[in-house]
């Protein structure tokens, strides 16, 4: 949580699970308060689309920087 500045944050195991539960590869995932993007990134690293929403402009910045440091895909 420090690393990105959020309070809120949630492990990746815990998106990673929920996600491929219950959704499959090329399907569209929403997060409609996405924060630093932890939803999407586990989206884009699972072979999802994402489409993260937040109000914080800080915060969807953040969420843009981590999302353009996965190299593949």
């Amino acid at each position: 949580m420090k690393a990105f500045d959020h309070p809120a944050m949630f492990p990746e195991e815990l998106a990673r699970r929920i996600l491929l539960l219950f959704s499959f590869q090329g399907n569209v995932v929403l997060d409609p308060f996405a924060g630093v993007g932890t939803t999407c990134l586990v989206a884009k690293k699972n072979g999802r689309f994402y489409l993260g929403i937040d109000n914080s402009q800080q915060y969807c910045k953040t969420a843009l920087k981590r999302l353009d440091e996965i190299m593949f895909m």
